[in-house]
């Protein structure tokens, strides 16, 4: 499946936290996935190591590596300095699925991350990678299912069958308890 172009960035955001339902409790997730997002051998790597969720927010220590001949910028349009890191938060895996993100417009996710370590690079060439670890404010719903997203990325010379501006998502969800 093509998340990538599935999830060519449009729409409006959507989501957020529930009235009613209880956060996450403090955890350290051991996640231990590397996952290709693309088509053919060219997208992105997605390596995710932990999920640390707190009482006020969450923390994701991963690595992205362009798989791609093009160079990727990192940023939003819109929004200086600003990223679309973070979290995609459903109550259940299903929801998560890059079909159902598609159908509901929700391409910007309710956790968006506004700490990095060591800082993000403004682009990403090919062959390159960031790792370290990203954080944002928000809580985790308890027993919520969650995806990590990368981007936005963007290029003005981007691969065959790609979107010039684009999110990459890991496809195995991670349960919140």
């Amino acid at each position: 499946m093509l998340v990538l172009s599935a999830l060519a960035v449009a729409g409006s955001a959507c989501g957020g936290e529930k009235e009613g339902v209880a956060a996450a409790r403090p955890q350290v997730i051991r996640v231990g996935t590397s996952e290709f997002d693309g088509n053919g051998g060219v997208g992105f790597r997605l390596n995710v190591r932990r999920l640390h969720i707190t009482p006020s927010g969450w923390r994701v220590e991963a690595m992205v590596t362009n798989a791609t001949a093009a160079r990727w910028t990192i940023g939003r349009p819109h929004v200086s300095g600003g990223t679309k890191f973070g979290l995609f938060v459903a109550p259940t895996a299903r929801e998560l699925r890059a079909s159902r993100l598609e159908a509901s417009a929700r391409t910007t996710r309710p956790l968006t991350a506004n700490a990095f370590d060591p800082p993000l690079p403004r682009s990403l060439a090919p062959g390159a990678s960031w790792s370290g670890s990203f954080a944002g404010t928000g809580q985790v719903p308890a027993g919520s299912f969650v995806s990590v997203v990368f981007g936005r990325f963007t290029s003005y010379s981007p691969p065959r069958r790609f979107p010039a501006g684009l999110l990459a998502i890991t496809s195995v969800p991670i349960r919140a308890t």
